[in-house]
């Protein structure tokens, strides 16, 4: 299965949806990629991929304190679906592989 590609993801969020982009590069089963959304753009760290199933951190700056976000995600075909993980709880998300 191709994981490599740029998502358009819906994250459901306590503060309403979020849109965000989310591109992926798969190098044997670890993952390397930026994550891009209304706190600015990052890079990926501790990417992994198991078949369809993905898993990655996102280090962003929220109002002065770096936090991290952690994602697990299912691919199927060109759906992405899973869920975010931040200090303050879960968020799910679903999302389109665009190219």
């Amino acid at each position: 299965m191709a994981v490599s590609g740029i998502y358009k993801l819906t994250v459901n969020s306590p503060r309403g949806q979020q849109q965000s982009t989310l591109t992926l590069k798969e190098e044997d089963k670890s993952l390397s990629g930026t994550y891009a959304g209304q706190m600015g753009s990052t890079n990926l760290s501790g990417g992994t991929v198991d078949g369809n199933k993905v898993k990655f951190n996102v280090n962003i700056n929220a109002m002065g304190r770096e936090i991290t976000l952690a994602f697990d995600a299912t691919i199927d075909g060109n759906a992405i679906k899973g869920t975010m993980n931040t200090p303050m709880g879960g968020s799910d998300f679903t999302g389109t592989k665009e190219s």
